[in-house]
């Protein structure tokens, strides 16, 4: 038993001199390419596993996620009628046998990216994070802290507009005419103003971001609001 100490400090030492040697063989501490690799195949592996499970959750759930993105249409009010389910009132349709399929899958894809999204914006900052030194880190902690909810911000403003924009430019709809919408145009529309956006409120923070990595500075600000003024 009085032997137990010893073999302790002698294991520590050891473990000590591993450590100092592996330290000046890389000093920087990089990790070698095929490591790189294997962590980057990992890291897909796992948002592919989260992507899939929020798709699952997406198709479960589709009622409901189509009923929030067909909100804001069924709720704009056309030359004095709303709703998208009485014919010639904002009809939303299908041209295929398939469509209707490849409307689930579309959803459920969506509602995956949606749902998953804290897995996979983990998953990158894990991968490139023991990259950065510890003042770009503290910045990056900053900046993803602030990316979020301004884009969250941004797509919920969006939302909640949608069905004014669209009762002005379906209000511009002659006489006659019935809006027969196609399921895939309607949804490629809401994204994209939801993209929009989002990226529209990240606008700020990307010319903070410019500004401190020395690309767009003050001195620079300057020169160009002097060249717009003389314009």
């Amino acid at each position: 038993m009085a032997k137990l100490p010893g073999a302790i400090a002698g294991a520590r030492i050891v473990a000590e001199r591993f450590v100092r040697s592996r330290r000046r063989q890389n000093p920087e501490g990089r990790m070698p390419f095929t490591d790189h690799i294997r962590e980057l195949r990992d890291r897909v592996v796992k948002m592919a596993l989260a992507l899939v499970a929020g798709m699952t959750a997406g198709f479960i759930l589709f009622s409901q996620a189509w009923h929030l993105i067909e909100g804001p249409l069924c709720s704009a009010t056309i030359r004095g009628h709303s709703g998208c389910g009485t014919l010639g009132v904002n009809q939303l349709v299908l041209n295929g046998p398939l469509d209707a399929f490849y409307l689930r899958v579309k959803v459920a894809l969506i509602a995956g990216v949606i749902l998953s999204s804290p897995v996979w914006l983990y998953q990158i900052w894990a991968f490139a994070g023991p990259g950065l030194h510890a003042r770009e880190k503290r910045w990056s902690y900053l900046f993803l802290s602030t990316a979020i909810p301004l884009f969250g911000i941004g797509c919920t403003l969006c939302y909640l507009s949608l069905g004014r924009s669209l009762r002005y430019l379906l209000g511009l709809t002659p006489g006659g005419v019935t809006n027969l919408i196609q399921v895939d145009q309607y949804l490629s529309f809401v994204m994209a103003m939801m993209l929009a956006f989002g990226l529209a409120f990240e606008l700020p923070l990307l010319l903070v971001m410019l500004n401190l990595a020395g690309i767009l500075t003050h001195e620079r600000f300057r020169k160009w609001r002097r060249i717009v003024g003389g314009a």
